[in-house]
């Protein structure tokens, strides 16, 4: 477990030495500062380092990085650069590909054990340069950072190229496996700014849910994905509940031939289970994650017998068995139906099994359906970020959220600290949230760390 992360002289400024320690006590870490303080870079710079991108990260001037775990720590240190020189006219001629080669020293303490040192290259390298260099005659600089392949005519990028199958490099490639299994450790995932849009890469989308950029790329709108991707978490969950019911249902004869009570049961235990049973029942229905179905009654127990009691006793516990295969989606469901609907002004969330999430204007006695992509834009940044807290990330991972109060009204600022407390509890996760907004930080001043002097309250 991760407790303090340290970055020393961020952008290569004396005064841009951060500490950041942990708060495990509720899940949150508030970092706060004006722009240009380094808050995105730091949030980025995490994430790279898990993602073991030391490409990105060589990108950004620093001193070094400590992160601390109960037992040890490991540094990263950056040495300084040298130009890459190049042999070819063509690579010369342009600065765009005169990059810095960046090497750093990793050094990793696991408490009683001595500190070991190891050197690590940024895959910008000698040898991406020389790859890329065997291809050179096929491309054709056309300004604006933009490249032609002559013989195809198809068009790049810088990333594009860098991505590209044919100049492809693994970031494992360049890193030592001991120092890999350290970084792995470090399970930083990063929650973009710009969240509405997906880039995809379709030439042929010209419906109102897509954006055509410049370059022919194409944006997907968010919120109609988070819709098909609730609709096919429900469909997935409904597998697992039909194939637990149907073990259950072929395996209970057998079952209650052995079934041994471990008490007497009594029609008020037999009660309770049923009430047990109903209760979560109605709960999935009224999420739209089961179909609606009438509530079963209890007979009246009077003069049953021992025997009966147990065959209902296993009955209802099966039921509950195959029902709580739909909890942990459940509880999800319900916590971003409760996020939205305290936000959404005169608009009440609505799970289906059929349609994913949609939403109904109340307007007194007349009601309308509304689309995920006909919210406002902070109604869809709020359904993009709270989703993609709750089903996106992975357990006990640290979640790094820039800047939430895009978009957002006051009021929901003021109401997002204690949201995020609540997708920690039921996730396990951690969380820290570069802000500027007095409102976001609320009433956790004194446990909220200040960059570059931070905000005025």
């Amino acid at each position: 477990m991760i407790t303090k992360v340290e970055i020393n002289k961020l952008f290569l400024r004396e005064s841009f030495n951060y500490v950041i320690p942990l708060n495990e006590k509720d899940g949150v870490t508030i970092i706060h500062g004006p722009n240009g303080c380094g808050k995105t870079t730091f949030l980025k710079l995490l994430s790279w380092v898990a993602e073991k991108d030391f490409e990105k990260i060589a990108k950004v001037p620093f001193e070094s990085m400590k992160f601390y775990f109960n037992t040890g720590y490991m540094e990263i240190k950056s040495v300084p650069a040298d130009l890459i020189e190049t042999n070819s006219s063509f690579f010369n001629s342009l600065q765009y590909f005169q990059y810095f080669h960046k090497e750093f020293i990793i050094s990793i303490n696991e408490g009683t054990k001595k500190k070991k040192r190891f050197r690590v290259s940024s895959s910008i390298s000698r040898l991406h340069l020389r790859d890329l260099r065997q291809s050179e005659n096929d491309l054709e600089y056309i300004g604006g950072g933009m490249f032609q392949n002559s013989s195809t005519g198809e068009r790049f990028d810088e990333v594009d190229i860098r991505g590209n199958r044919t100049y492809k490099w693994d970031n494992d490639d360049c890193v030592p496996n001991e120092v890999s299994s350290h970084l792995e450790r470090l399970k930083f995932e990063l929650i973009e700014t710009h969240r509405l849009y997906k880039i995809i890469d379709s030439d042929d989308r010209r419906d109102s849910y897509h954006r055509r950029p410049s370059g022919g790329k194409t944006h997907t709108l968010r919120v109609k994905e988070i819709s098909l991707a609730i609709k096919k978490e429900i469909d997935d969950q409904i597998l697992k509940y039909n194939a637990t019911s149907s073990e259950l249902d072929r395996t209970f004869p057998t079952r209650l031939l052995k079934f041994k009570a471990e008490k007497n049961l009594t029609n008020k235990e037999i009660a309770r289970k049923h009430d047990e049973v109903e209760s979560l029942r109605r709960d999935l229905r009224g999420l739209g994650i089961l179909e609606d179905s009438k509530n079963t009654k209890l007979p009246d127990y009077k003069g049953i017998d021992r025997t009966m009691r147990k065959v209902l006793w296993l009955h209802l516990d099966d039921m509950k068995r195959k029902l709580n295969t739909l909890e942990g989606l459940k509880v999800k469901l319900e916590l971003l139906s409760d996020i939205l609907n305290k936000r959404f002004r005169y608009k009440k969330t609505i799970i289906s099994q059929y349609e994913g999430i949609k939403f109904v204007i109340e307007n007194g006695k007349n009601e309308s359906f509304l689309s995920p992509s006909k919210l406002s834009s902070g109604e869809q940044h709020q359904l993009v970020l709270f989703y993609d807290l709750i089903f996106n990330t992975d357990d006990n991972s640290i979640i790094l959220i820039d800047e939430p109060e895009l978009s957002l009204h006051v009021d929901w600022q003021r109401a997002f600290l204690d949201d995020l407390i609540k997708v920690a509890t039921i996730n396990s996760d951690y969380f820290i949230v570069a802000t500027h907004s007095p409102q976001i930080i609320g009433h956790k001043w004194e446990s909220s760390i200040a960059l570059d002097g931070g905000v005025e309250k």
